[in-house]
């Protein structure tokens, strides 16, 4: 399964730092960044396992950033 959000995240800094905590919580997910894109964009990547959306969204709110599903269209 493969969810992407677009947030506010701006810098390298910023995204190390959330990336190492959504990969703490979430030890069977995958994260990365694209910060070049005009969306700041999260992916995350589970081969096994249903994600937590909600659950992700509130780990990054947690860390003062705004983040949401990125629509399909």
């Amino acid at each position: 399964m493969i969810e992407v959000f677009c947030t506010n995240v701006t810098c390298k800094n910023q995204a190390a730092l959330i990336l190492q905590k959504l990969s703490e919580t979430f030890t069977n997910c995958y994260f990365n960044f694209d910060l070049e894109d005009c969306d700041n964009i999260l992916r995350v990547e589970s081969k096994k396992h249903h994600l937590n959306v909600d659950s992700i969204q509130n780990l990054v709110r947690e860390s003062g950033y705004q983040i949401s599903v990125l629509d399909d269209n």
